[in-house]
């Protein structure tokens, strides 16, 4: 029988074009065309989505903030459904003064479209200042609305609204001159509300009222050899969620009780040691550690998701300067999970989790060579609380990985580049009494490229090859599976108005078992880095 693959593909493009005109030394007129392309073959609900805009704007820019004022013409078009409409948008801002330690920000924008579908954007913020330029106080509030239209019945549209209000308080203060202490808190009230806009059909909204607090104390000793700090965490989370509707109508009964089975409340305890020490001039060792729990609520009866979870965590890093051109890391890291579910039909997912870490890494430069050589060790264990149940495995996956670049600069603007991937994983079944393994799978992976290019000028150019080679293979299965692939590969920067534009991308031949299964553009990559 020959098998059906669908292939996924997803595609996402984003594009801006404008042009700005000094009227005056404050005033700026600004013309800008915006144009946005979404594409998903797995999202039913947004698979298709092409907006763009042409707006003319104004801006003022006084030394004290900014005003910009733009009005344009906008077009939606969402799954099959097209909508044009006028577009707007504000921006405000406030950088304040010496006298009057305030900033505050407004940024607006909207769409009326032709019918009965409306867009509105609005996010703003303000922050109180210290005389040091440390932030004490910020408070932050956005509203957002949105029509979608649904994919059954594209003529209806189902309404989003989302309503924030947070803020963030700050307060430190120095105890003696190597003593400091520091408070900080933040409060987040998010409610979210859902509507069908049918006319003459009644909407039943749906809400959900989300509330995410946290309060953290921290004291922090700088000492003669290094320095030392004690955190303590408390963050706090609630969800709840209803369906505005009569309970008496059967369709909607179900509605009211999956939407009950999503209030949760969660409570989060943590005590965090670190420590910064110099050993010498040339040694440093930082040591970090941590003990937290959380416990997880859910009000509804039919819900059986609550549980505790017990962390802890441990790291060891030791840096080296070998001379001037030499740097070595290398760093040990510890953490344990204990999930434990309180009702007893979920007990028999209790377990723990053991991750065990070990990395190295090197940098070597100098006017000639840079050489980048790093290499990891992972192993994780999963053990049950309880040996005799079927619904979970004691599991361990170990991990090698090796990771290498050299680069070599050849005359005044020549380069060469190499580099290298390798990584071994395996997965076994574990018997965590006589800390035994079973092997089942087991992954090697490689790649290889090397690049030959050339500066000037603020421009950049290479090309060269890259060589990758996955097998897969399940033992006592006899599943196995080998796949390699070969293809040139390029890089280009260069400077422009709107930064340095970055462009990689290869092309490859893919083979599997010997044998060509097709050729593909498998990677571009265009990015911008303003300078």
């Amino acid at each position: 029988m020959e098998r059906l693959v669908t292939p996924f593909t997803r595609d996402e493009g984003e594009v801006e074009l404008f042009y700005r005109h000094w009227l005056s030394r404050r005033v700026v007129l600004q013309p800008r065309v915006t144009g946005y392309y979404f594409h998903d073959v797995r999202s039913l609900g947004v698979s298709e989505n092409q907006r763009w805009r042409a707006l003319l704007g104004i801006r003022y820019q006084p030394s004290w903030g900014q005003f910009q004022g733009e009005l344009g013409w906008e077009q939606l078009r969402q799954l099959k459904r097209l909508d044009k409409g006028i577009s707007a948008a504000l921006h405000l801002g406030w950088k304040g003064r010496n006298d009057i330690p305030i900033a505050a920000y407004l940024w607006a924008e909207g769409t009326l479209y032709q019918g009965q579908r409306r867009y509105s954007n609005t996010y703003g913020y303000i922050a109180w200042y210290s005389p040091t330029g440390d932030t004490l106080f910020r408070g932050r509030y956005r509203f957002w609305l949105g029509d979608f239209p649904i994919p059954t019945a594209l003529t209806q549209l189902q309404r989003h609204w989302d309503h924030m209000v947070g803020g963030e308080l700050t307060l430190s203060e120095r105890l003696t001159s190597r003593l400091h202490w520091k408070l900080w808190t933040t409060a987040e009230r998010e409610q979210v509300r859902q509507q069908w806009e049918v006319p003459g059909v009644p909407g039943f909204p749906t809400h959900r009222l989300r509330f995410n607090g946290t309060a953290a104390n921290s004291l922090g000793w700088d000492s003669p050899i290094g320095t030392f700090a004690l955190l303590f965490n408390l963050r706090y989370s609630e969800e709840v969620n209803r369906v505005i509707a009569p309970a008496t109508l059967p369709e909607q009964q179900f509605r009211l009780q999956r939407e009950e089975l999503r209030d949760y409340s969660s409570l989060w305890v943590q005590s965090h040691l670190a420590a910064d020490v110099g050993i010498s001039l040339n040694d440093s060792l930082k040591l970090q550690a941590s003990v937290s729990l959380l416990r997880y609520d859910t009000p509804s009866a039919a819900n059986t998701d609550d549980r505790d979870e017990q962390h802890i965590s441990a790291s060891l890093a030791y840096t080296r300067r070998w001379g001037g051109i030499l740097i070595t890391h290398a760093g040990l890291e510890f953490q344990g999970r204990h999930t434990v579910f309180l009702f007893a039909p979920r007990s028999a997912w209790n377990h723990w989790l053991y991750v065990i870490a070990a990395r190295w890494t090197g940098a070597w430069s100098s006017s000639k060579i840079a050489w980048y050589p790093r290499w990891g060790l992972l192993a994780s264990y999963t053990v049950r609380d309880y040996s005799y149940t079927n619904v979970l495995q004691d599991l361990v996956h170990r991990q090698l990985e090796y990771r290498d670049s050299l680069v070599v600069r050849i005359g005044a603007r020549g380069f060469s580049e190499a580099g290298v991937l390798f990584r071994l994983s395996s997965v076994g079944l574990l018997d965590w009494q006589d800390f035994a393994e079973t092997p089942r799978s087991r992954i090697q992976e490689l790649t290889a490229s090397c690049l030959i290019g050339w500066r000037s000028a603020g421009q950049l150019w290479a090309l060269g090859v890259q060589f990758s080679r996955y097998h897969y293979a399940e033992p006592q299965q006899g599943t196995e599976q080998l796949q390699e692939s070969i293809g040139p590969q390029g890089r280009v920067e260069f400077q422009s108005a709107w930064g340095t534009i970055k462009i990689d991308g290869w092309y490859e031949w893919r083979f599997a078992k010997g044998q060509q299964k097709g050729s593909l553009l498998p990677w571009l990559s265009v990015s911008v880095r303003r300078p």
